[in-house]
């Protein structure tokens, strides 16, 4: 024989969750160039090879090595820090081998060389 435990009932949680929002001095032009770049670098990067990679990347990286396919970028949100955007964005790939869907959060730092984005860190 086992004695009930007395508990509380349960509640609900007082966690919120602050929603980001795109920094307002960041312009809609600046937006389309980085979701392209990214979109680009993603649709690469389960499969591209290190020397391809280097491009994107500052100082190169290491492909996932994986049979993902990029689907989209979910709600990225940009936010000015000095120079540099810091792109805070969910990538959903789509698994070839077990047609699961993958979902990879990232937060990364792009700087601007020239006409092109650079990854600086965050992978």
């Amino acid at each position: 024989m086992t004695n009930p435990t007395i508990a509380a009932a349960p509640t609900k949680a007082k966690a919120t969750e602050k929603q980001l929002q795109t920094d307002s001095s960041i312009d809609a032009e600046t937006t389309s160039s980085i979701t392209k770049f990214l979109t680009t670098f993603f649709t690469l990067y389960p499969s591209g090879t290190a020397s391809e990679l280097k491009y994107y990347v500052d100082g190169g990286t290491k492909p996932l090595n994986k049979d993902y396919r990029f689907a989209e970028l979910v709600n990225p949100t940009f936010h000015r820090q000095g120079d540099n955007i810091r792109v805070d964005a969910t990538v959903r790939f789509l698994d070839s081998e077990t047609d699961m869907t993958q979902y990879s959060q990232y937060t990364l730092i792009l700087e601007k060389a020239g006409t092109n984005w650079t990854i600086k860190s965050g992978l």
